[in-house]
């Protein structure tokens, strides 16, 4: 009975205590005292401490002077600052809460600590996580279940960073700790409140509708952040702010993402999430985001799958791309207007036939063998082969009912069917003819479906039933809704998955697999290295792969489900990404793995341009006297129209969404325009695109003049990755010799102004955030001086703006096909290929070192010829630098002559002056105080940039 006086008298004095303490019960919450780079005075530091920094900042705070900033070398979570102990009371509830920051998107904890009345006695942990990001986000954590005995708590401070590699920082500021206000259960998220409106990390997706945003698609598609054990979600959407509850549609969810079975009506709309059941009273929700429908939206209403997979199973084969009924209409147009090609097909199909089976493939070896390379191209080539002739055979049957091409494609695919499932073409094995399979196995069943006995239907079903969960096991393991970033998962698995689920539903269960794909597919991220620009950050190689694997699988839904899925922003714009990014006599085709190859892939503007009924990407084909084959007529048809040339369209144009900016001088005329090509990408540095934000590629007259450098042996090869990757292989920066972290999500970069007139076009990139603290500011503007009347001569004019942390040395790159002739004294460098040529005159700095080689620093394993590679670097090392650069293009012996480039002084600006034989154009770069004017050479104004041009 003493004791428990005791204690009862010590928890009451406790309470008092705690009570006569005021609002404020943190020592040093805001990190006032204390002086910068010095540990906080009243927070000690806690658990593994060795790797972690931790020291009061006054370059960052959230309030106030002063912050906490902590770095934690080695990720391990265990090292952490804790307060002072805070006394609490018994049957209370408490609010605790900070702010935090981090350098990048990165987990951060605030923990709490219950203590009992010893000094060290430790009853459990409470706490909030969240995803930190640049800008200062509150942290708030409910303590509703304290344990019982507990007389004191501690909070805690904890960086974690699960997602990167390196060392990461986060700073803490206002701690807060007070009791909980009855408001404190509603508007503010106990444990889990923050991470539902933490920032996307890592290869996620991001939410949408995002607030304020006019989306084009009714219903649209919910995605939120994927929260990790979740037991399932809660979507709420409404016409009202408050969710009145006969205004608002309330969805159980068992994924991050989700779109309605009804179409939403035009105007203003609101939407949250919440983690748990809806059969919770105490439902914690995420913030409400607006969104508003418009008008001219498109109806594309989610299917009802059961219902889908029961109209499909009711339906005779073929049902891959063919309307039901559809297969008579088919075979009356190939014996009629595709007769030409309906001949060269069969013959094609007759040459395939009695051809040696391809043996079923063996092991790879280890990846670390030098032989994994060329022994999974061997494969990868072999089976594609393969079954892409049986693919031909079994679409040649389909159209004509050809016996000779129906047989060659059975006995091939019931070849196939003896390779073990789970043996060396097993995804997880070799993923290229585990997915190729899937896509073109079930298919060909699909198309030769009366040529099959039961017994090898049976077989085929065994098969499918092994291989096809292999596609659905991996898009699900990582977690493709959330992280659709991997492109065999995108462009292969998700696709491929679909397409076997059409041609299988009824004879195999593929109801569970094919809500998650069509669920994907109607997601606004898919495909995901875009947006609704159009753009794609891979580069043109790898986004005609995509277009086609997209338009494909859109208009196969489509033709099963009968919706019209094609109709997203992304598609109908993603052919204008083409047309500008690489015009069709382009001879390069940057940014990304096979940029150094000419424009191709005619036949995807093709497809866009029929199905969307536009005449500019019609035109892009026929100036690859592009033909349509069999396969484009039969899921596309034929359009009604001719092409028409885009020199009505504006010349320059902007991809937001990837970060690039075209330029054109004569878009529709590619022996007489030049192009500029800038990109800073938001994807950053990964998959198949490179460390070369703010990069810029020219070409002129028909020529490559200024290239991105590099070649794509294989992906990863030693050139590749030593070369092709690195910001070196591309016309950018360098410091200290150093790039942009290669294969890094965070080495991003962004376009931050683009403006296009018929005069000159401007873009300006930031690619800072690429370079992993090393720069503090990389700023790249280009302005394109297009051909006019009064100034005929084009120029291009790069101001880099650039400042590190400490003093180094700025490497400016520029490549070519050719040698280029160097002279120092001028600073000039001049580049010839053709009939046309490029003069590069570096206005500043002053007292640059020339350097230029033809080697790599791996030699390209398919031999590909050498290019050219010259850099312009700084010869003291400083802190910040401004490189002003003028770019000229010319035709070999064109007559006037090239203006001349030269300085001049400027204030709160730099300046130079342009003149040639009747023209004087004096260009302003605002430098300094945005709000101080600018001035140079009798020009004077406001803006960041001034351009005028003045007649002698």
């Amino acid at each position: 009975m003493k004791k428990i006086l005791i204690r009862s008298a010590l928890s009451f004095w406790l309470c008092l205590a705690f009570l006569a303490h005021g609002t404020e019960h943190v020592s040093n919450a805001g990190f006032e005292t204390g002086a910068p780079g010095t540990s906080p005075p009243r927070w000690v530091r806690w658990g593994e401490a060795e790797g972690m920094v931790w020291v009061i900042d006054a370059a960052h705070k959230h309030t106030g002077r002063q912050s906490l900033r902590i770095t934690d070398v080695n990720r391990n979570g265990n090292s952490y600052c804790c307060s002072e102990r805070l006394p609490v009371a018994p049957n209370e509830r408490y609010t605790v809460s900070c702010w935090v920051r981090a350098e990048k998107s990165q987990p951060a904890r605030l923990a709490i600590q219950m203590l009992g009345a010893g000094s060290q006695s430790f009853l459990g942990w409470q706490g909030a996580n969240v995803v930190a990001g640049p800008e200062w986000c509150q942290v708030v954590c409910v303590l509703d279940k304290l344990k019982r005995g507990t007389v004191a708590v501690r909070i805690s401070l904890i960086p974690t960073a699960m997602d990167r590699d390196g060392t990461g920082t986060v700073w803490f500021d206002d701690v807060e700790f007070r009791k909980s206000r009855e408001t404190d259960m509603t508007t503010v998220q106990p444990r889990t409140r923050l991470a539902l409106d933490a920032p996307t990390g890592a290869y996620e997706v991001v939410y949408f509708p995002e607030d304020t945003q006019t989306v084009s698609v009714t219903p649209p598609t919910f995605v939120w952040k994927r929260q990790q054990n979740a037991p399932g979600y809660v979507l709420q959407y409404s016409v009202r702010e408050d969710f009145a509850p006969a205004d608002t549609t309330t969805v159980a969810c068992p994924l991050s993402v989700h779109t309605p079975r009804q179409t939403l009506a035009p105007g203003r709309w609101f939407w949250r999430y919440g983690v748990g059941s809806t059969a919770e009273a105490d439902m914690v929700f995420s913030r409400v985001r607006a969104f508003t429908i418009g008008s001219d939206a498109v109806k594309m209403p989610f299917p009802d799958v059961k219902e889908t997979v029961a109209r499909l199973a009711a339906r005779r084969h073929p049902r891959i791309g063919v309307l039901p009924d559809g297969l008579q209409a088919l075979r009356h147009r190939a014996t009629g207007e595709w007769s030409a090609q309906i001949k060269t097909a069969i013959k094609q199909a007759r040459d395939y036939a009695g051809k040696p089976l391809l043996p079923e493939p063996g092991l790879l070896p280890p990846q670390n063998d030098p032989t994994w390379g060329p022994v999974f191209i061997k494969i990868m080539q072999d089976v594609r082969q393969f079954l892409r002739q049986m693919d031909h055979c079994a679409f040649v049957y389909m159209l004509t009912g050809d016996e000779d091409a129906g047989q060659e494609a059975r006995r091939r695919l019931m070849h196939t069917m003896q390779w073990d499932p789970n043996g060396a073409t097993k995804l997880s094995h070799n993923d290229e003819p585990g997915t190729e399979i899937v896509r073109l196995c079930p298919r060909t069943y699909d198309r030769i479906h009366p040529l099959l006995s039961e017994a090898e239907r049976e077989t085929c079903r065994k098969v499918f039933i092994v291989r096809m969960p292999q596609l659905y096991e991996a898009v699900q393991r990582g977690a493709f809704e959330s992280k659709p970033f991997s492109s065999h998962a995108m462009g292969y698995y998700l696709p491929d998955l679909t397409e076997a689920c059409l041609a299988m539903a009824g004879e195999i269960d593929v109801e569970e697999w094919l809500a998650y794909c069509l669920q994907m597919l109607w997601a606004p991220f898919y495909p995901p290295y875009g947006g609704d620009d159009g753009g794609w950050a891979e580069g043109p190689g790898y986004w005609g792969w995509i277009a086609e694997v997209a338009m494909r699988i859109f208009v196969v839904v489509d033709r099963a489900i009968g919706v019209p899925v094609a109709q997203r922003p992304w598609l109908r714009q993603t052919g204008y990404y083409k047309l500008y990014g690489n015009p069709p006599y382009s001879k390069i085709s940057p940014f990304g793995d096979g940029q150094d190859g000419a424009a191709s892939k005619p036949h995807i503007m093709y497809i866009l341009g029929t199905y969307f009924r536009d005449p500019y990407l019609l035109w892009y084909a026929e100036q690859k006297n592009y033909q349509p084959g069999l396969r484009a007529l039969f899921l596309y048809g034929s359009p009604d129209f001719v092409g028409k040339d885009p020199s009505d369209l504006p010349q320059g144009r902007c991809f937001w969404d990837v970060g690039l900016a075209c330029m054109h001088s004569d878009l529709a005329n590619g022996e007489e325009s030049v192009n500029v090509l800038m990109r800073s990408c938001p994807f950053g540095s990964v998959s198949h695109a490179y460390a070369d934000q703010n990069a810029f590629v020219i070409s002129a007259y028909g020529e490559a003049l200024a290239i991105a450098s590099g070649y794509y042996p294989y992906y990863g090869s030693p050139h590749h990755k030593q070369w092709s990757w690195e910001t070196k292989a591309a016309n950018c920066i360098t410091i200290d010799g150093r790039g942009q972290n290669t294969r890094d999500w965070w080495a991003k970069g962004k376009i931050t102004r683009f403006e296009t007139t018929s005069g000159w076009d401007l873009a300006v990139g930031d690619a800072t955030a690429a370079y992993d603290g090393r720069l503090e500011r990389f700023h790249r503007h280009i302005l394109f001086l297009k051909p006019t009347v009064d100034r005929p001569q084009p120029a291009i004019v790069i101001y880099d703006d650039l400042r590190s942390a400490k003093p180094v040395t700025f490497e400016w790159w520029l490549h070519a096909l050719d040698s280029m002739k160097i002279d120092t004294d001028q600073q000039r460098v001049c580049i010839l290929r053709g009939n046309a040529g490029l003069q590069v005159d570096f206005l500043t700095p002053q007292a640059l070192h020339f350097e230029q080689t033809d080697q790599f620093t791996v030699p390209p394993e398919n031999n590909s010829a050498n290019q050219w590679h010259l850099t312009a670097s700084t010869t003291q090392k400083t802190e910040s630098c401004r490189f002003l650069t003028v770019l000229l293009p010319f035709k070999k012996g064109q007559q006037p002559a090239l203006p001349t480039a030269s300085l001049i002084d400027g204030k709160n600006c730099i300046a130079l002056q342009l003149d040639d034989e009747t023209t004087r154009t004096v260009i302003l770069f605002r430098t300094d105080d945005p709000a101080a004017p600018v001035s140079a050479g009798g020009v004077q104004g406001e803006g960041a940039l001034h351009v005028i041009t003045e007649r002698r």
